[in-house]
């Protein structure tokens, strides 16, 4: 989708979907105002999006301007992981009432009112490249700002970590950066694999080599094992479904990529690389205790999975502020470098259980699908689990707009999924434009 074509489907949405499509575009300008926070809470962008997100989204929901939707099973699977969610953010609003445990609950609740909305928002395959088109534009910002780093020096904070530096950008932390860049990748193999896009193999192959160049020179100045670990299976993943597609013009394509990158960052990636495993590879060769391996990660993973085998039987199936006197605030976060082990805390064996089911369930559903939606689909599901290893990816607002888009179409009827139907405009707004536009 072009930018014309971009700006003629925003104009066909109503008001309760074009908020949402400006939030994706600018939210990277309302992270880097993260540190308003310490002034105060009443003047930080950050917060005051985090509290009107969910608002708007109740609102949105109970207007008549918003589509409707047909009820799937994944409906079923993750309205009861929310009803277990709402349980427990209750129970907190009755053990504390501050501004630090309402903040707690917002971020609880977000994923939640967000995939609610996105099952609404996302009708076609239109609404969906729509909302793709429109979050790699709002990757120009990170991108721009990491050629600065690169080429001139750091805008921000600069951390000392396994003997290389990492740029972490204007943003709060190395992750926020990430998720732009890997974000960006996504899509851009997703766009190059749409042979029927209407777009021609020069323009889909340029688009993904420049991503892919920015990719590897964001991941070098990041130097955050992760994100190399996603970038890695999302290029296989893409090799892949290339050549389940035939495409073999595409794997040369690829391959060349990967050489031109090798020869331009070959050196730094081997050894920022090597450097970020070297702690991992001498556990796996009994050189190190168990204990420093993910960056000494497995301590507390210990440490909290202990504390948590304490707790009650109910605590432990239905979530950990059931019976506690206070909030636990340090599990129930992102200090707890492990989205498993927090949902598990937040929603007890109970709600993580639905919570993998819906991933389950959405990726059997994809096999059903066109083998560039089964990879965008299956992309978007490696992204969360791989990064929940060692971060908390469902307290990242920003990637969930990406991913939960994506598996809000993955939830549609098959019907709605086909092309060309499933791109026309809206009847009620064709009016806005001359002719309906295709992806």
């Amino acid at each position: 989708m072009n930018y014309r074509d971009w700006k003629a489907w925003v104009s066909t949405l109503p008001w309760t979907m074009k908020w949402f499509v400006l939030l994706v575009l600018i939210r990277p300008l309302i992270d880097i105002l993260y540190f308003l926070k310490e002034v105060s809470p009443l003047v930080s962008p950050l917060y005051i999006v985090g509290v009107l997100t969910p608002v708007m989204i109740v609102l949105c929901l109970l207007s008549p301007k918003m589509p409707r939707t047909t009820r799937t099973f994944l409906d079923v699977v993750i309205n009861i992981w929310g009803a277990v969610l709402a349980i427990n953010c209750i129970l907190m609003l009755t053990l504390e009432l501050s501004l630090e445990s309402l903040q707690l609950i917002v971020k609880q609740l977000t994923p939640f009112f967000l995939i609610l909305y996105l099952r609404r928002f996302i009708q076609s395959k239109r609404d969906l490249v729509g909302l793709l088109t429109t979050f790699l534009y709002s990757t120009a910002f990170p991108f721009a700002m990491q050629l600065y780093e690169r080429f001139i020096g750091p805008v921000g904070q600069a951390i000392q970590t396994r003997g290389h530096e990492r740029f972490e950008g204007l943003f709060a932390d190395v992750v926020s950066y990430a998720i732009y860049i890997t974000g960006a990748l996504l899509i851009a193999c997703y766009f190059f694999l749409q042979e029927r896009s209407g777009k021609s193999f020069r323009s889909r192959a340029f688009l993904l080599g420049s991503v892919g160049m920015l990719t590897v020179m964001g991941l070098v100045i990041m130097h955050h094992t992760a994100s190399w670990m996603v970038a890695a299976m999302l290029v296989g993943l893409l090799s892949f479904y290339s050549m389940r597609k035939r495409q073999f013009g595409t794997i040369v394509f690829v391959i060349v990529l990967l050489v031109i990158g090798y020869v331009g960052f070959g050196d730094s990636v081997s050894e920022r690389l090597g450097s970020a495993l070297q702690t991992d590879i001498a556990v796996l060769e009994g050189e190190k205790d168990i204990d420093r391996a993910f960056h000494g990660r497995v301590w507390r993973w210990k440490m909290l999975t202990a504390y948590w085998m304490e707790k009650p039987l109910l605590d432990k199936m239905i979530g950990l502020s059931v019976s506690s006197m206070s909030i636990e605030y340090w599990m129930l976060g992102s200090g707890i470098h492990n989205d498993f082990m927090r949902i598990i805390c937040v929603t007890g064996i109970i709600g993580f259980l639905f919570y993998v089911l819906f991933y389950l369930v959405l990726l059997q559903s994809s096999t059903q699908m066109k083998m560039e939606d089964q990879f965008l689909i299956q992309g978007g599901i490696l992204i969360m689990l791989m990064y929940s290893v060692t971060t908390t990816p469902t307290l990242y607002s920003p990637l969930l707009y990406l991913i939960f888009s994506i598996f809000a179409f993955g939830a549609l009827p098959k019907s709605k999924r086909k092309s060309p139907l499933s791109m026309k405009v809206r009847p009620s707004r064709a009016k806005k434009i001359d002719s309906v536009i295709h992806v």
